[in-house]
């Protein structure tokens, strides 16, 4: 980054780009509005009620990359029953280019239709082209009616439980019923070289973090990638209907109820390979953070994997360890834990926990497989308990939800269950982002189903990826752009990662989550760089003396998150507005505030948060936290 200090533009601070938020055209058709953002429709919406969650087109590539588009201006016309929405734009891909018209019409009587006609250039070869269209997950539980491509109707319900398969194939329609609004239906028409019908099927977006079911075009059980070939015409539309003269049912029960809440987790940070390269910097700035635990990386596949360990063995001396060990799968389970143990003595690193991952999983696999022959994961538990008798031997998965949901350890002698988590892996866009925060209340209730009993250890999460299960390697993103799947994500190095976090460890804690890793002590994923500190630091520290302390309640409003405890001292917390708005903090006491006016000085200022508290303002800035100390 550059341009660091007083005049570092706004947007930089907020967001950690000079690149705003694309910008937001509101359309409204009497009680019919939606918001028209980068080209896909987000939050339609009947009366103030949310009956859809977002629609889009979009083509990605053989790595599960969403292509790059080119928009021109929409133009709006308004009519005497609506609106109307005329939007061009071309898809850029390999020797290819997909030109496209788009037309979005909304009516008063509750009726909105996007339609998209193109043609591609050259062929262009795609995992997925087509619509996408979201539901809330907050429709978990709720009845919904198929209809399939053979207009035949069926009763189902979206699942209640995050499904680790699709839970609807061949459909053409959704029909469902909501309090406020009535009975809202959903068609999609589409067609496909590979399915003339133009088959959509919806999966559990849960199982990724984002607050959404994903009905899309084209099978998974078909053929992928496939070639969208050179000039002929492509043709596609969703029409959503509400009848507002069905009142629809009573509000659904909250299907993501959370656990009991004594204790915050304890709090913890990652250590991601090349400790022993990581900047000086980055190494000070981790230890002055004093979190009381780390999770380290150890992949057996690495040449360079004893230096990284003794490296973040000095690192880490005095903290809690836990050590992620990737078993290559080449040779028995005990044989390569055994070396792991090795290693990590010869380091002098002796883990209070290990979690081990055969490296064949750290890819997904469809629930139906086919999938990779390896022994019994029970196989690598037994190994690492004989292997390090002296620590606690968890199960599970180092990628997310996803991976961990469709092959589920057996939870006998497990002493914790791990997934970690990524805001981007199907969107980028902020709201987006922030919305992944809703779901781990989702995942914490799944995690207490399959798992009672058994402590949840929830990351290393950052908003950006860590690893990609899905391709072979995580989408470089040399300008820190808003993109999917992406290496590094601008917003870590801004306030609205710091509001992030604090959303993040929130609820995390409200889900009932025993230990919570966010964050890196370098790299993409880390606190800052060769500039300075960036925001998220200052919350991580907090979250240092947070960790494991007695629960207390502090209360906020809308748009905002927040975190109290109790320690030796009083009642401390931290609150942060998830939103772009100013919000009302509603709040008294002294405490700071971490917001477009103070970043610069926090940034070269590893005790800032110790400085002198100031009354607490009536509202909160975008994307700021405040820090209450009393």
């Amino acid at each position: 980054m550059t341009g660091r200090g007083a005049m570092e533009p706004v947007a930089e601070r907020l967001y950690g780009t000079a690149a705003p938020p694309p910008p937001r055209l509101r359309l409204r058709a009497g009680a019919l509005t939606a918001d028209l953002v980068d080209g896909g429709i987000r939050r339609l919406a009947w009366n103030g009620v949310e009956i859809v969650r977002g629609i889009s087109f979009l083509i990605r590539d053989e790595a599960w990359g969403t292509l790059p588009v080119r928009l021109d201006d929409p133009v709006l016309e308004r009519t005497d029953s609506g609106f109307r929405v005329g939007l061009n734009g071309t898809i850029e891909a390999e020797g290819a280019r997909f030109a496209f018209a788009a037309s979005i019409e909304g009516r008063a009587d509750g009726t909105f239709s996007f339609a998209v006609e193109g043609r591609s250039d050259a062929e262009i070869v795609t995992n997925r082209a087509g619509f996408v269209v979201l539901h809330p997950a907050g429709f978990a539980g709720m009845p919904v009616t198929l209809l399939d491509v053979a207009e035949h109707e069926s009763d189902a319900v979206f699942p209640e439980s995050i499904s680790p398969g699709q839970p609807f194939f061949d459909l053409r329609g959704l029909r469902y019923a909501l309090a406020g609004a009535g009975t809202v239906t959903c068609l999609m028409d589409a067609s496909l070289p590979t399915d003339p019908l133009g088959r959509f099927e919806t999966e559990d977006q849960r199982n990724w973090c984002d607050a959404s079911f994903k009905t899309y075009v084209g099978s998974l059980l078909h053929p992928w990638p496939y070639g969208l070939p050179a000039g002929e015409p492509f043709r596609q539309q969703v029409t959503v209907s509400v009848d507002a003269t069905d009142g629809g049912p009573a509000a659904a029960a909250d299907a993501s109820a959370a656990s009991r809440v004594d204790a915050l987790p304890r709090f913890a940070i990652a250590v991601p390979h090349g400790a022993d390269k990581a900047p000086p910097t980055a190494l000070a700035a981790v230890r002055g953070l004093r979190m009381p635990w780390a999770v380290i990386e150890a992949d057996m596949r690495r040449a360079d994997l004893p230096d990284h360990l003794s490296a973040a063995a000095r690192l880490t001396a005095g903290r809690g360890t836990q050590v992620e060990i990737v078993a290559p799968a080449v040779s028995s389970p005990a044989d390569e834990l055994a070396a792991a143990a090795v290693l990590c003595a010869q380091a002098g690193l002796r883990p209070d926990a290990v979690l081990v991952v055969p490296a064949p999983l750290l890819k997904s696999f469809q629930p139906s497989g086919p999938w990779p022959d390896l022994p019994p994961l029970e196989e690598y538990y037994a190994a690492a308990r004989s292997a390090f008798p002296g620590a606690a031997v968890g199960g599970g998965m180092m990628t997310n939800f996803t991976e961990l949901n469709r092959k589920r350890p057996d939870p006998a002698n497990l002493a914790f269950i791990a997934h970690g988590t990524t805001a981007i892996v199907h969107d980028a866009d902020d709201e987006a982002v922030m919305e992944t925060l809703e779901t781990l209340v989702h995942i914490g209730h799944r995690v207490r189903d399959h798992w009672p009993g058994v402590p949840w250890h929830l990351g290393p999460s950052s908003i950006a990826m860590r690893s990609n299960p899905y391709g072979a390697t995580e989408p470089r993103n040399p300008d820190w752009l808003r993109m999917p799947l992406a290496d590094r994500d601008p917003r870590q190095r801004g306030l609205f990662g710091a509001a992030w976090t604090v959303g993040y460890a929130a609820a995390a804690t409200e889900a009932g989550a025993a230990m919570v890793c966010l964050h890196a002590s370098h790299g993409f994923l880390g606190l800052g760089d060769e500039t300075g500190l960036w925001p998220c630091f200052h919350v991580m520290a907090a979250l240092a003396r947070a960790s494991g302390q007695e629960w207390a309640e502090l209360p906020v409003g809308t748009g905002l998150a927040s975190l109290a405890w109790r320690d030796g001292t009083g009642k401390r917390g931290v609150v942060a507005n998830l939103t772009a708005e100013e919000q009302p903090l509603g709040l008294t006491g002294p405490g700071r505030v971490l917001d477009v006016s103070t970043v610069a000085e926090a940034r070269g200022d590893a005790g800032w948060i110790d400085g002198t508290p100031e009354a607490l303002p009536a509202v909160l800035g975008p994307y700021a936290v405040a820090f209450v100390t009393g």
